[in-house]
């Protein structure tokens, strides 16, 4: 079941496997949490969970339902404050991969909470030959990539201005953070964007982010009464 008032608004996960079919996994989420407990999350079979950070702070998973389902502990959202981030660290061995074996692929799935969007970015050996690829995913560019991320830090930046029209100050505080946090973020993505090469209309309105920060700083003023939005 999937709760309204919790949401992972971005899933991004790293695989490296190696030519004997050993595996090492980080499995991040940006969630904004209001009412849930746990994040019940289902690990590949036989995978070893090493470590879980929520928030920046290490927590101790809780065993769950099934030998391969973990509960992870969350903290809870207050209305304004930005999402945070869940980053899970794993491992485990495949069949030696071979031309005539079908692998499936060992990532984290989630069992309460689903993901808005996702991405995966794979490390294969390059002593094997990898093709027929299946499953919702597809392969996309460094471009494509920026782009899912940039519609995912616009997606809170309208969120956040939606906060800053309240009329609770601190709702409105906490917004105006949230802003300030989401204007790094998209300065390190246009800055990723230039390095590799890729064309910035691709970031869609992400970039309106600064302009939209500089304005609710001038008009919300140093302290926290309401001067308008």
């Amino acid at each position: 079941m999937e709760t309204a008032e919790a949401r992972i608004g971005l899933s991004a996960a790293i695989l490296v496997v190696d030519a004997s079919g050993a595996y090492r996994g980080q499995q991040s989420y940006r969630i904004q949490n209001f009412t849930e407990q746990y994040l019940d999350v289902r690990l590949p079979t036989g995978a070893s969970l090493w470590t879980a950070i929520v928030a920046g702070e290490p927590v101790k998973p809780i065993p769950g339902a099934t030998a391969d389902e973990a509960r992870i502990p969350l903290v809870k959202s207050a209305a304004g404050e930005a999402d945070y981030e869940v980053v899970l660290k794993y491992a485990g061995q495949l069949p030696k991969p071979n031309i005539f074996r079908k692998i499936e692929f060992p990532l984290v799935k989630t069992v309460n909470i689903h993901p808005e969007k996702s991405g995966l970015e794979l490390h294969l050996p390059e002593s094997q030959q990898w093709f027929n690829f299946e499953g919702s995913m597809r392969e996309v560019d460094g471009g494509e990539y920026m782009n899912l991320v940039a519609k995912y830090i616009e997606t809170q930046l309208l969120i956040c201005a939606t906060d800053l029209e309240s009329t609770n100050p601190y709702v409105r505080m906490r917004a105006q953070n949230n802003l300030k946090q989401l204007s790094l973020q998209n300065g390190e993505l246009q800055s990723q964007s230039h390095l590799l090469g890729i064309d910035q209309s691709k970031l869609g309105r992400a970039r309106l982010l600064q302009q939209r920060r500089r304005r609710s700083e001038h008009e919300e003023g140093p302290g926290m009464g309401r001067k308008g939005c």
